[in-house]
């Protein structure tokens, strides 16, 4: 995944929980692509699309970035 796809992927996750993020500084958010760019790098962008929604679909609170991993390796 692209540092852009892994942007959007955190977009959505802003959208589904705004309280997570709402204070959030901007160094924190930077630190929070940079995570997310390093753990996804390799990874297929459609399939962890497909995993964040599906686990937003039944969380009500916002997941590490492995339990996206786990939820589309399963």
């Amino acid at each position: 995944m692209t540092r852009e796809e892994i942007i959007v992927i955190l977009k959505v996750l802003k959208t589904a929980y705004p309280k997570f993020y709402t204070d959030m500084s901007k160094e924190e958010m930077l630190s929070t692509i940079d995570l997310w760019s390093e753990m996804f790098s390799h990874e297929d962008p459609r399939l962890v699309t497909l995993a964040v929604k599906n686990l937003i679909n039944t969380f009500k609170w916002v997941k590490k970035p492995t339990e996206y991993r786990t939820n589309y390796q399963s």
